[in-house]
């Protein structure tokens, strides 16, 4: 199960958080409103972190990569801008 928000309109934008205790989508939680003026925004929880389940396994950096692309699958979308902070980034 993965939580996630997804709000606006336009290209896609998918936010992806760092590996901090207490991380979740909600790092983002500020530049919802003024992103989504122009894209359509997604930001999960990333497994084991906010509100998402906990992997079965560790994730590596590929692994969770491997997630997004899964998880971007399952929303139907082949194209998008990619954001991430921290290990986020790495993942992007």
């Amino acid at each position: 199960d993965v939580a996630y928000v997804r709000l606006g309109h336009g290209p896609p934008l998918v936010l992806l958080h760092g590996f901090t205790v207490g991380s979740s989508r909600l790092t983002y939680g500020p530049s919802f409103g003024p992103l989504a003026e122009r894209f359509d925004v997604i930001a999960p929880d990333l497994p084991g972190y906010g509100f998402s389940a906990a992997p079965e396994a560790f994730y590596t950096t590929a692994g969770y990569a491997d997630f997004v692309v899964r998880f971007l699958d399952a929303l139907g979308l082949t194209k998008v801008n990619l954001v991430g902070f921290s290990k986020g980034g790495a993942i992007a």
